[in-house]
C-alpha cells in the first residue's frame, strides 16, 4: 500500500528526535546487533534503531544509509528508511521508507519528494547520534 510520504516520514522524523512527538534519550551503540551487517545506534523504551553499515555511501560531504527501527514492545513491527546527511552542513533529509507489520508484511511505502526539505540536525538529538556513526570525525 502506498502512503503519503509526509505521514511515514513524520513518524520516522519523530523517532529520530527531529519532531517533538516524544523525548527519546539517544544512547551510543550498545553492541546489540541483529547480524554483523546491522549496528545498534540507539534504543529507547519505544524503539530500537540499527544502522546498515554495508549501506553507507559517501559522495563528498553527503552520506546516504539505511536505518531499521524496531517498534517496542517486541513484535510490533518495523520501519526501514534510507537517509542522507550532509556532514559538513549538519543537515539531513529522508530518501525513502517502508513499514512492516509484526508478521513482516509490508504495510506502507513512501518516497521522498523530488526536492526534499533539508533539516538541520539538532544537538543531542537521536539523529546527531546517527550522524556521528556515518560521518565520523567529519561531523
Amino acid at each position: 500500500m502506498r502512503m503519503a510520504a509526509g505521514t511515514l516520514f513524520a513518524a520516522t522524523l519523530a523517532a529520530l528526535g527531529l519532531v517533538a512527538m516524544s523525548q527519546v534519550q539517544a544512547q551510543k551503540s550498545t553492541g546489540e546487533e541483529i547480524d554483523s551487517r546491522w549496528q545498534s545506534v540507539f534504543k529507547s523504551p519505544e524503539r530500537r534503531v540499527w544502522l546498515d553499515a554495508a549501506s553507507v555511501e559517501r559522495e563528498g560531504s553527503v552520506v546516504t544509509f539505511w536505518l531499521q527501527h524496531r517498534l517496542m514492545p517486541a513484535q510490533r513491527g518495523q520501519i526501514l528508511d534510507r537517509w542522507a546527511i550532509d556532514c559538513r552542513a549538519r543537515t539531513s533529509w529522508p530518501l525513502e521508507a517502508m513499514a512492516y507489520d509484526e508478521r513482516g508484511r509490508q504495510t506502507r511505502v513512501a518516497a521522498a519528494p523530488a526536492s526534499p526539505l533539508k533539516v538541520a540536525i539538532a544537538p543531542e538529538s537521536n539523529l546527531e547520534v546517527v550522524m556521528a556513526c556515518v560521518c565520523g570525525a567529519s561531523a
